[in-house]
This record gives C-alpha cells, structure tokens and sequence, in this order.
C-alpha cells in the first residue's frame, strides 16, 4: 500500500577524479614485469654472493672480484629501478581501485538511505502541531549604561580566582616537593 514510487538505482557515475590512470591492461603488465624483475634481482644476489665466497675459498683475488662486482652491481641498479617502477605503478592501480571501490560503497548506501527516507517519510505527519508561545515582554532599554565595566569586574574576578588557583597549586607543589623526614610525618 505504499503510494510513494520506487527510488531507481542508476549505475554508480564515475567522476572524473575517479578515472584510473592505469589500465588493467597495464597493470597485468607491470606485475608480471614486477615478478620477473624480483626474480631477476634474487638472481643478482645469488651471483654476488658466489662471488663473495669464492674469493674467501681464494678462488678469484680481489681485483677479479671487483670486476665481477661491478656488472652485477650495476645490473641490480637497473633492476632495482625496474621493480621501483612497476611497484608504483601497481601501487597506483591498486589505489584508485580502492578509491573507486569505497565511493560506489558510499553511492549504494546513499541509495539504501534514501530509499527508505522516502518510504517512511510519507507515512509520518509532517503537520506540526501549534505550540503556544509565552508572550514576550516589549523591549525596553533597561540595559545598564555601564555594561563594559560589568564585564571588566567579572574579567578581574576570573584572573583573580586564576591567581589564587595557581597560588594554591604552587603551595601544595613546595608542601610536596620537600625532602622527607622525621618532622613531616
């Protein structure tokens, strides 16, 4: 028997704000390249490694370990910068997904909100009901002339009690702050 019709639920709009910058696309690109990259980079580390230990058993000296260091140092230099890359990139995506999804969420609960507002709200007496106002006094000027100097007094009353609260706090302060002995107990 409800006379108010139907709220219609349209399609969440996507605003502006809201278009990715990456494509899906993309990023399944950037997160296979991201793997093969973390692979690449344990790679890396394992050649480093052997090299390490291969001149503690003295198998290479010092000057053939540099060397060996020095392509691999820079090969992890690029993949390192590959993986910061395709991390960020993933990292957006991921991003404006979770903003997009929490505003849709926002959006349907809206619409939830609003459909049941405009389901109770026909029911509920909108009329309200007259409440008799107590007359009000005419106004005259009865306000004292010397109002600012009302507000002066009760300014000075109010530093006066802060004066006298931190007077009382500094007090109780030294009654504590002494050393303890016989005498104050």
């Amino acid at each position: 028997m409800n006379t108010a019709e139907p709220v219609k639920r349209e399609p969440f709009p996507v605003p502006d704000i809201l278009r990715k910058t990456i494509t899906g696309n993309d990023v399944s690109r950037s997160r296979d390249r991201l793997r093969l990259a973390s692979l690449e980079r344990d790679i890396i580390g394992d050649a480093l490694t052997k090299i390490y230990e291969a001149e503690t058993k003295g198998q290479i000296n010092d000057s053939e370990k540099n060397q060996l260091l020095q392509r691999y140092k820079t090969d992890l230099k690029r993949v390192d910068g590959e993986i910061d890359t395709h991390k960020r990139t993933v990292d957006l995506y991921e991003l404006e997904s979770a903003k997009e999804d929490l505003l849709k969420s926002f959006h349907e609960k809206m619409l939830e909100i609003d459909l049941k507002i405009s389901q109770i709200r026909p029911t509920v007496s909108t009329t309200p009901e007259p409440v008799a106002k107590p007359s009000e006094p005419p106004k005259t000027e009865t306000t004292p002339p010397h109002q600012p100097q009302t507000l002066l007094r009760n300014d000075r009353q109010r530093r006066s009690l802060r004066t006298k609260q931190k007077n009382d706090w500094r007090r109780s302060e030294k009654k504590y702050s002494r050393p303890w002995n016989a005498s104050n107990r």
